[in-house]
């Protein structure tokens, strides 16, 4: 591994480290105003809006995830008695209308969405560890404080560190009864017509070698100017995850996000990080700030 390797590693890790202190610090001072002598709301009601629409093309990432028929998404609805409502909005898996509906709802209901600390320590202790009910409703909260007090979400939550943030296109999956040759080059030339400057895409699906091939491919066809990144969907071992970070590393990708799979507590994330030759990602899994903290402490992951 190079030393300007070692030293954007180190940087980035590090940064993340600094801004999470930061962040800590700050959110912990917006919830000790929300607590004090603000306007006494009510949640009155608490209503859940499941969506859902087949797929023309079924499509998903790596083999360890099988293909998506259709598109959907849990809606949360938070009214107070104020008229304020607040939205929320999570992925239908893993019980988490059913956890909104039967004892997160209930609970809330007469309750000041402002005392922030207080429902978030509720929620969570009474509901058996569904970090996307959770997450859903505490959406539609910070809707409500944000609504209320007169304040940006960015903020509320102790400031805005940024303007503009660069997107990027994660729309670059592999779809049933096609081959990822037949359209991973085109689907990466239509991103960068519609202007994406950064382009994430779904490996994991077929061995190394063969996709080595249409990752340079895709690679010639952007150019080198587009930022190119991969996922892979915890499809991988120790060895093929590494085997693919060198390739990417090869085609001049940013990161290698969750090769290997998340659970439990992404074991061995720290192993694999230690060998990469290029920034590891991860995180998407992890449902709590104290699960993101363990990660970080423990340097699995360079983003």
């Amino acid at each position: 591994m190079s030393r300007d390797m070692i030293g954007r590693r180190e940087l980035l890790l590090g940064g993340v480290l600094a801004a999470g202190a930061g962040m800590t610090s700050r959110v912990m001072a917006a919830d000790e105003v929300i607590g004090s002598g603000l306007p006494k709301l009510k949640i009155t009601n608490v209503t859940t809006y499941l969506l859902e629409t087949p797929l023309k093309q079924p499509f998903g990432p790596s083999v360890s995830v099988v293909f998506e028929k259709t598109r959907s998404a849990l809606l949360v609805k938070v009214e107070t008695d104020e008229g304020i409502v607040g939205w929320g909005e999570t992925a239908p898996i893993n019980g988490a209308r059913g956890t909104i509906v039967e004892v997160i709802g209930p609970m809330l209901i007469g309750k000041n969405p402002l005392e922030r600390r207080k429902l978030w320590r509720s929620m969570w202790g009474a509901n058996f560890g569904n970090a996307l009910a959770v997450g859903a409703v505490d959406m539609a909260l910070d809707d409500i404080r944000g609504k209320a007090l007169g304040m940006p979400l960015a903020e509320l939550y102790g400031g805005r560190m940024r303007d503009r943030v660069l997107a990027y296109a994660s729309g670059m999956n592999y779809q049933q009864g096609m081959e990822p040759e037949e359209h991973y080059v085109n689907d990466a030339i239509n991103l960068v017509r519609r202007g994406f400057k950064a382009i994430k895409m779904r490996l994991g699906r077929y061995p190394v070698a063969r996709e080595a091939k249409f990752i340079a491919e895709v690679r010639r066809a952007v150019g080198p100017e587009i930022k190119l990144m991969a996922d892979g969907n915890g499809a991988y071992t120790m060895k093929t995850a590494l085997e693919m970070a060198d390739v990417l590393r090869e085609n001049n990708f940013e990161f290698w996000e969750e090769p290997l799979p998340q659970a439990p507590n992404y074991t061995a994330y720290d192993k694999l990080r230690e060998k990469m030759p290029l920034p590891l990602a991860g995180g998407e899994v992890l449902d709590s700030r104290m699960n993101a903290a363990e990660l970080i402490r423990k340097r699995g992951v360079d983003i």
